[in-house]
């Protein structure tokens, strides 16, 4: 199994694995250290990043998994950090095993983002996508992911590291 850390982070200003430049790492930040237009950037970057590794992998479905549900709306409240009616739709209904195609994927990777939600998204045996904190995001599949394909994202602003997901157990 290959896995991979895919980031909005420039691994050139990593020291010892830590990130030494002050970047925002967070929804939370728009308004502060970011703004919307510029996060949307950002994100639509890491929805590209996601369908493209589902088509290089060919699957066109994930399945969620360890699902966790937060109740940030009050923390947003204030901030114009919203869900979209199809987004608060799927909040609202997604589970585990629920199997997502990718239009669902797209609405659901903002909603991980945005921080409603956590979970991994995978397709057994061999595919994942897992999320972390700070805008970390991780691919694994079977195969080495090439050139072309890191390239693609890296047009998309994205770095591509190899890294095993420190999210990833025995059921990917």
């Amino acid at each position: 199994m290959y896995s991979y850390r895919v980031t909005k982070y420039n691994p050139e200003y990593r020291v010892n694995g830590a990130y030494t430049r002050d970047e925002w790492t967070s929804v939370a930040d728009v308004g502060k250290a970011v703004n919307w237009n510029e996060y949307l950037s950002v994100e639509n970057n890491y929805v590209n990043a996601v369908i493209a590794f589902m088509e290089k992998v060919r699957v066109s479905v994930l399945e969620v998994s360890n699902l966790e549900k937060y109740d940030t709306l009050q923390l947003y409240a204030d901030q114009d950090i919203y869900l979209s009616k199809d987004m608060d739709e799927l909040y609202r209904k997604i589970k585990n095993g629920v199997y997502l195609k990718k239009n669902d994927i797209e609405h659901l990777v903002r909603i991980v983002l945005r921080e409603y939600l956590w979970c991994k998204l995978v397709h057994t045996p061999d595919v994942f996508v897992h999320f972390g904190y700070d805008y970390y995001m991780y691919f694994g599949c079977s195969f080495q992911l090439d050139d072309e394909f890191i390239q693609q994202l890296h047009l998309l602003g994205l770095f591509v590291e190899e890294m095993i997901s420190p999210y990833n157990d025995n059921n990917i």
